[in-house]
């Protein structure tokens, strides 16, 4: 890689501390007594501004501009130490290049990483960088753009801190964009607030913090990480062989595609995030939330872990996992997937925690966890390969993200006063699956506990289309441990007809498999205060008629008094 020095500007107390120049890579060389040690020192509250305006199109190789740099493979310099009293200002504007360009590079002394070489930049105040480009599309090099607002290379050792804030703003109209970037290398950044961003256009990968080829990135934030990516492409933590470990009191990550990517195809746990706060983790994505992919591992430990995605909040595959610990609380909206050695752990253990979508496992494993009066909305059909339901409630009725029409459990369920609110339909009686109307459970391995069906009695026309007889199932339990019952008085679901009907629900022996079948079913039909009341005015219409009826015949009788003439008819009540 060829770098465009130009010149090298030497920094001191007494020169300027605002410098704007044009495709140059600025570093400290104010020696110290030793040849290597390059200082940017600025006391009294002074700030450091450097402006980069970079206009660097070159006919073939490969070039870099950053405001500040420390490449040991091309200037011998092994540290760079740059400590600003007051705040640190890099400002890039890339208009025509065939390379990178960014705030902050640092690399190490050969490919072979012999040597290391370290960077440390600190600011008693804020750490501000603005990085943009605007290259023409039409750019026969434009493929080997890339902007980068902090990067480390071949053990490179980049580390950035700040007493206020670090804003790390990366925007492109025409080339790959990254925040901050570790390829072989090493960076660590701490400040109170961090807020990191990037942008691409479609096409063009971008992500805030990216992590590959054992690269290792550590965040300490006191109050809250920001990150946020833009674009189609946009991975806002894209750890793609590398290590990401971020700790703050609240993380923000928001993506326009997928907000975590781990990914390790050499299955040496080297593709791993661990996004770790004591408060709240949110993580906000239109097309993937949290996704695992060969053997990457994503964790997430906090108070509150707040999930949501449009399509997936987690997703793993070919070997990967992905864990969300909460002390107090998880909200996950957006579905959940692992297929191929893959794995997801969740748990949802207060009564505001739950889980709205749906759940897919395919050769791989799911560990879900509801307690304490957590909700599961379902929005398609599921199946979990480990569930755990005690004193929850499992919705798998029709919504406004989906409908469920079944959900089976593959290995076990534990806990018990679980409730299962169901659509059921009396047209699917006498069968033991379900239909598009029907909802069933299916717990397929080892289970336990009481629980019990909620169901719109109405609806299911269990009181007009089953007779003594009928059995509307609902359920099958494989090794017959768990039970349910209804949590709707079945005792009388009509007043309408003279007929009370009394309905129960039981189980029976499935013929063609171990288990248990359980079911709706007519156990008892007698006659309601309709009957009576019937049979009440049925008498009094027969004694008044009868009353009638003689009178009748006494006014007739009576004809015979008097002289009148004529012809006597007697009408009878009959």
């Amino acid at each position: 890689m060829k770098r465009n020095l130009g010149k090298i500007i030497a920094l001191s107390l007494l020169t300027a501390s605002v410098f704007t120049i044009g495709g140059n890579c600025v570093y400290a060389k104010e020696y110290v007594g030793k040849p290597d040690v390059n200082k940017i020192i600025l006391t009294d509250g002074e700030p450091l501004t450097i402006n980069v305006t970079t206009k660097t199109f070159q006919d073939s190789g490969y070039w870099a501009d950053y405001a500040l740099g420390n490449d040991f493979y091309y200037d011998g310099c092994k540290i760079v130490n740059v400590d600003v009293d007051g705040d640190i200002n890099l400002n890039v504007d890339l208009t025509e290049s065939n390379g990178q360009a960014g705030g902050v590079e640092v690399q190490s002394k050969d490919f072979q990483y012999s040597e290391e070489a370290d960077m440390k930049i600190h600011s008693n105040g804020n750490i501000n960088m603005a990085i943009s480009s605007n290259i023409d599309p039409n750019n026969p090099y434009i493929n080997q753009c890339d902007l980068n607002g902090i990067i480390s290379r071949y053990r490179g050792n980049a580390q950035i801190s700040a007493e206020k804030g670090i804003k790390v703003n990366v925007q492109s109209s025409s080339t790959s964009a990254y925040g901050v970037r570790a390829t072989y290398g090493i960076i660590g950044m701490e400040a109170q607030n961090i807020e990191i961003n990037t942008q691409a256009p479609d096409g063009k990968i971008n992500a805030a913090i990216n992590s590959q080829s054992n690269g290792d990135i550590k965040i300490n934030a006191q109050e809250q990480l920001s990150a946020q990516s833009k674009g189609n492409l946009a991975y806002t933590i894209y750890a793609w062989g590398g290590k990401v470990d971020i700790k703050s009191t609240s993380n923000n990550i928001k993506s326009d595609f997928t907000g975590i990517l781990a990914y390790d195809d050499r299955a040496k746990n080297d593709g791993s995030v661990n996004l770790i706060a004591d408060d709240v983790n949110e993580v906000t994505a239109t097309n993937t939330a949290l996704f695992g992919h060969e053997y990457g591992t994503i964790n997430l430990e906090a108070k509150k872990n707040i999930i949501n995605s449009d399509n997936y909040a987690a997703f793993a595959r070919l070997g990967s996992s992905v864990s969300i610990k909460s002390s107090e609380l998880t909200q996950m909206t957006g579905n959940v997937h692992a297929e191929t050695d893959s794995v997801v752990n969740v748990n949802y253990d207060s009564q505001d925690s739950f889980l709205k979508g749906f759940v897919t496992t395919k050769n791989a494993t799911t560990n879900l966890g509801f307690t304490n009066g957590a909700l599961w909305t379902m929005t398609g059909n599921s199946n979990v390969t480990n569930l755990k339901a005690d004193g929850v409630l499992i919705d798998m009725t029709k919504n406004d993200k989906g409908n469920a029409g079944k959900l089976t459990v593959d290995r076990t369920l534990t806990g018990t006063g679980s409730s299962f609110v169901l659509d059921l339909d009396a047209a699917n009686k006498n069968n033991k699956q379900e239909s598009a109307t029907s909802d069933y459970i299916y717990l397929n391995g080892t289970s336990e506990g009481a629980h019990n069906i909620l169901f719109d009695v109405e609806a299911s026309k269990i009181s007009t289309d089953m007779n003594v007889g009928d059995k509307l199932y609902f359920a099958y339990v494989q090794d017959s441990n768990a039970t349910f019952d209804s949590a709707v008085n079945l005792e009388k679901v009509s007043a309408e007809n003279i007929y009370n009907y009394k309905y129960g629900v039981d189980s029976d022996v499935n013929a063609d498999k171990q288990g248990n079948d359980w079911y709706i079913g007519l156990t008892d039909k007698t006659e309601n205060e309709n009957v009576s009341s019937v049979d009440g005015a049925m008498k009094a219409g027969y004694a008044l008629g009868t009353e009638m009826d003689r009178l009748n015949k006494r006014l007739g009788e009576s004809r015979y008094l008097t002289d009148e003439k004529g012809l006597w008819v007697r009408y009878r009540h009959a």
